[in-house]
């Protein structure tokens, strides 16, 4: 199969167009995918019929799949996807879903790509919104890029569930598989090798070698502005991020 796509934004996104996920995808086509989602950063594929087995065989084409640390968080037949549930009683992560994040950053070797598959969206509003940290970190100033370079913040899974009410903490068991990790705060993409900052909910305000109050400051200045963001809804759709 070829891969069509057509630019969403000036920043972030594209549409692959005319493209099955259900069908086969042999080793061509993937690299193919893999090089609109580097170009892209957000590839979104509208109006597919699949399901868990086939989403599962899509994301294989990015690689090895991961199993989220909570087990109440995984399907149950299917582990390596992660259920986000807001349905009657019941909500799964939703809560903190909606803070800005990047997936994985929280794990010495990060997630390379995740895969959202929207089943069911509500009738307004319902945007996941994405923002091109390549197009933060070359908006700022020379004076702050010279500030920021070599400064490592500490990343940490449990830090980011204390920002949301009424969370559960984790279990000693889940906690020992999460530990705070460190991680530059300005880091080069693997695959463009554009210089990205590496900033979101996972991440504790405080910098080292800065103190903490200098460190949240810093944090703030680096926030990413509007013209890189770009948000996207997509019922019975994909969207690849990488």
């Amino acid at each position: 199969m070829s891969v069509t796509v057509k630019p969403l934004g000036a920043h972030i996104g594209g549409e692959i167009v005319g493209f099955d996920i259900s069908k086969p995808i042999d080793q061509a086509t993937a690299t193919e995918l893999r090089r609109a989602l580097t170009r892209y950063g957000v590839v979104v594929i509208r109006d597919q019929e699949i399901d868990d087995e086939a989403q599962i065989a899509f994301s294989r084409c990015f690689g090895p799949l991961e199993v989220f640390v909570k087990a109440e968080n995984r399907d149950r037949l299917h582990p390596e996807i992660m259920e986000i549930i807001d349905v009657g009683d019941t909500t799964k992560w939703l809560s903190t879903a909606l803070l800005w994040h990047t997936d994985g950053s929280y794990k010495q070797v990060p997630s390379y790509v995740t895969t959202l598959r929207a089943i069911e969206i509500c009738p307004e509003g319902g945007d996941t919104c994405f923002a091109n940290t390549a197009a933060g970190y070359a908006a700022l100033s020379e004076e702050r890029k010279r500030a920021i370079d070599g400064l490592q913040v500490v990343h940490d899974l449990a830090h980011s569930r204390h920002l949301v009410p009424n969370l559960p903490p984790f279990t000693p068991e889940e906690r020992a598989k999460v530990p705070p990790v460190v991680h530059p705060l300005v880091r080069r993409h693997s695959e463009t090798g554009d210089k990205v900052l590496y900033l979101g909910c996972h991440a504790r305000a405080r910098l080292s070698a800065w103190k903490r109050k200098q460190g949240r400051r810093c944090s703030a200045n680096c926030s990413i502005g509007r013209p890189s963001r770009n948000s996207f809804t997509s019922t019975n759709g994909v969207l690849a991020i990488s």
